[in-house]
């Protein structure tokens, strides 16, 4: 019995050590430690760990007060990977898609399965339902077929061919953050909608798998090998060193946003989660559309199903009324993120 109750003591201990770890990494800046942020990678999980612990040592609870805590305060967070407020149904707006075609492989690659399929449900979206559209990781493997599939007259890419914004909203000014790598970027765009000139950014951030060969491999539009991205080097010592990256890429970001005298929409591929330091330096008087979507937030499912990287973000007067991740589209391994936006007019002064 006395071993018993040391296991279940062991095991709580490390449950709420990881569970602590993951409810402070998103406060908590690389530099200082990186160490919180492995567990807010798999802060669903151990919450989900957690939680199913607490329902037997619940009648148990002496010298659990803290763990109970922990739970508590953990279960906060489930917006942030899961909705439950459903938006607007048939709501109207300006529809806005944001999707990482991950180099265009699945598109050009003949043996894809189901390929075809696929290809048209993209394409009847975006014939059909889409305003202002995001694509990351462009390469030139895919620069002819972008030009001639998509039906935009404005196209705004970046030089380096990461991350691309369309539109046939007139565009007044446009430009790029350089964020000096082969594939990641950032480009901007003011676009006048029927409701008034809005900024719209388009980001790719450091990548956690990226490396000198393969960056160049994208850039030029060759073919890859993702085998080399699942050892665990790459999984821990590289997120820790690009996540500073990408640190340091969003501060950019959002020191051009702070000069900016229109409202904002934001949105691209983070490489983090919702539970990380960049995520918070983003959402910071910005509204993660994702509130306004319904189920759980995975984006990157080929390669971490628990996982969202992926987002759209406003200001304060565009409003999202309905937020959707797309399932029915596979040509990446990211899926695409669509939102509907509604526009405050701004009283004149």
């Amino acid at each position: 019995m006395k071993k018993r109750v040391i296991l279940v003591n062991g095991i709580v201990i490390v449950i709420s050590l990881a569970l602590l770890g993951g409810i402070i990494s998103p406060f908590v800046p690389l530099h200082i430690s990186v160490i919180p942020s492995y567990f807010g990678l798999v802060f669903p999980l151990v919450l989900i760990s957690a939680v199913l612990l607490a329902i037997p040592l619940m009648f148990f609870p002496k010298n659990k007060k803290c763990f109970f805590l922990l739970v508590i305060v953990g279960l906060l967070f489930i917006p942030r990977f899961y909705s439950i407020k459903k938006g607007e149904e048939n709501s109207s707006g300006i529809n806005v898609l944001s999707f990482n075609i991950r180099g265009g492989y699945s598109i050009v690659d003949e043996d894809k399965t189901n390929k075809d399929k696929n290809l048209e449900n993209l394409k009847k979206l975006i014939n059909s339902d889409i305003d202002i559209l995001l694509f990351q990781e462009m390469s030139s493997r895919v620069s002819d077929w972008t030009f001639d599939y998509l039906p935009y007259k404005n196209i705004i890419s970046s030089k380096r061919k990461g991350t691309l914004i369309a539109t046939n909203y007139d565009v007044i000014d446009q430009g790029e953050i350089d964020f000096g790598t082969k594939v990641n970027s950032c480009v901007w765009a003011d676009i006048k909608t029927p409701k008034g000139i809005i900024r719209v950014y388009n980001v790719h951030f450091q990548s956690n798998k990226i490396y000198e060969e393969t960056e160049k491999a994208i850039a030029e539009g060759k073919e890859y090998n993702p085998k080399v991205f699942n050892s665990m080097e790459g999984i821990f010592a590289k997120f820790s060193r690009q996540g500073i990256k990408r640190i340091q890429q969003a501060k950019l970001v959002k020191a051009h946003i702070k000069k900016c005298e229109y409202d904002v929409l934001l949105g691209g591929d983070f490489n983090e989660t919702p539970m990380s330091y960049l995520y918070n330096l983003m959402n910071n008087n910005l509204d993660d559309h994702f509130k306004k979507g319904y189920g759980y937030g995975a984006t990157y499912p080929e390669s971490s199903p628990i996982v969202r990287i992926d987002y759209l973000m406003s200001s304060k007067n565009i409003s999202c009324k309905r937020f959707e991740i797309l399932r029915n589209i596979s040509l990446s391994d990211h899926l695409p993120i669509k939102s509907t936006i509604k526009i405050k007019i701004k009283k004149a002064h």
